[in-house]
């Protein structure tokens, strides 16, 4: 990819890894950082060392060799900027309120428009040439579905079973939280994005490859 067309959503991804690197790194070494429950700081916990020693490494290795046009990378790229839009949801409105708060807005902003501004600067159908012919589309967008539906209906049935029962689901009671949290934002960012995409891929049409 050409570095100038870049520069904005590079710009932006550069200062991503440097705040979610204090964020996680933070999440694991300051103790009473984390105000929730000991089961939902386990999760931060894993979530953050996942992050630090995991997706920031391919994060910056993703963008190093974008700016050198390996589409791939670039793929990488995107696809890191839109875990740390995921991610971040949920510490925004997951995590009991704490001194990060505005980190974790600032971070997801910041992903949410270095994405947007990625994917309106990127040339789909070039990008759909140079990866289609090898890509085994099938079972990618099949993968996708699979665990769309998987989770989809995982969330949905608790949460209808409250309808009838008036029971609240245990993952939102072992969490202390009041609302389903994990449940509207998988519903609403994650399956729904995975299902349009592998609707788009599997009929091989040039947006599904960057979904």
């Amino acid at each position: 990819m050409k570095n100038s067309t870049y520069k904005i959503p590079v710009i932006l991804s550069a200062i991503v890894i440097f705040l979610s690197a204090i964020a996680s790194f933070g999440g694991i070494f300051l103790d009473g950082l984390y105000r929730d429950n000991e089961m939902v700081k386990a999760v931060w916990l894993g979530n953050d060392i996942v992050t630090l020693f995991i997706v920031l490494p391919i994060m910056i290795w993703a963008l190093i060799f974008s700016l050198r046009n390996s589409v791939k990378a670039q793929l990488v790229w995107m696809g890191a900027l839109w875990y740390m839009v995921y991610n971040y949801n949920f510490y925004m409105y997951g995590a009991a309120f704490n001194k990060f708060f505005l980190l974790y807005v600032f971070i997801f902003t910041l992903s949410a428009y270095a994405l947007i501004l990625a994917l309106m600067k990127t040339d789909v159908q070039m990008l759909a040439k140079r990866t289609s012919s090898t890509m085994p589309v099938k079972r990618i967008s099949g993968f996708m579905l699979f665990f769309a539906f998987f989770i989809g209906s995982l969330w949905i049935a608790q949460s209808a079973s409250f309808i009838f029962t008036n029971e609240v689901p245990i993952g939102i009671t072992q969490t202390d939280h009041p609302t389903g949290v994990v449940f509207a934002i998988d519903l609403s960012l994650l399956v729904s994005t995975l299902i349009v995409g592998a609707i788009l891929l599997w009929k091989r049409q040039a947006r599904g490859y960057i979904i």
